[in-house]
């Protein structure tokens, strides 16, 4: 081969090497089940990032300009299947970066699986305490910690002489780390808890639910707080129009990330 060939031989070889530059970021979301919406509502943004990225031209990597491929697979919902197919994003794909699942229960398993295979991820709809409490070389949050949602409504209302502090929570770990916060913070802040129940984690129908607001409300609480999905939430809200009942302080945590506040004072 004359020198003139090798050179074109490089050169040709080096635009392919160019061309085919990819980097191949990874998530498994629980697009089917109770986290549906949800999670699509997360795959939207991921997907505006990864059209973004690519219609400025790539990612630019030393001298590199890389095009960005966000792969994601439907977790059903199921722990077991979440591990695995965070595994193979990594171990099959060729995934150099993941990104989390909604859900602080997914969201573990996600960040067990990345700190196991040394891989960074960003967690972008979990928020349990217990995610971030254990050494993670690996792992970032973009969320508050669950436990702090509330701090800030607390430490406001009482200057406004509230003190008969009542909450209803879903059995998730994340909705817990919520409310949980409350009972420890409020005393503390001179407020006292007159109600507290964690609702069962299933068939959590309309008469349920108005059986255990119908107790929240026998203690006369004027601040009511609830930590639940957006579901349990609404019903929990209509219920309580129903009832008439218009403490000075509603708080309801709703899409796991916005906190509606109402105060009545």
């Amino acid at each position: 081969m004359t020198l003139r060939l090798l050179l074109v031989s490089l050169s040709l070889m080096i635009l392919s090497a160019h061309s085919q530059c990819v980097v191949r970021v990874g998530s498994v979301e629980p697009l089917t089940g109770p986290f549906a919406t949800l999670a699509s509502q997360e795959v939207s943004g991921f997907r505006l990032w990864e059209q973004a990225v690519n219609d400025a031209g790539g990612l630019e990597l030393e001298s590199l300009r890389c095009r960005l491929e966000v792969i994601v697979y439907d977790s059903q919902n199921d722990p077991a299947l979440t591990r695995s197919l965070y595994r193979q994003l990594v171990e099959d794909d060729g995934c150099t970066f993941l990104l989390g699942c909604y859900s602080s229960s997914h969201g573990q398993i996600a960040s067990d699986v990345a700190e196991e295979l040394n891989v960074p991820i960003v967690l972008a709809g979990s928020a349990a305490d217990s995610i971030y409490q254990v050494s993670n070389d690996w792992t970032v949050g973009v969320l508050s910690p669950a436990t702090e949602y509330y701090v800030s409504l607390l430490n406001h209302i009482r200057l406004y002489g509230v003190s008969r502090v009542a909450w209803i929570s879903e059995s998730p770990t994340f909705t817990t780390d919520v409310c949980g916060a409350i009972t420890a913070l409020a005393p503390a802040l001179g407020m006292d808890i007159v109600y507290s129940a964690v609702l069962p984690s299933a068939n959590l129908t309309s008469e349920l639910l108005d059986s255990y607001l119908t107790d929240l409300i026998a203690t006369s609480p004027d601040v009511y707080l609830s930590c639940a999905y957006l579901d349990v939430t609404t019903t929990l809200t209509m219920l309580a129009r129903e009832h008439r009942f218009s403490p000075s302080v509603t708080g309801s945590l709703q899409l796991c990330v916005n906190v509606n506040v109402c105060v009545n004072v």
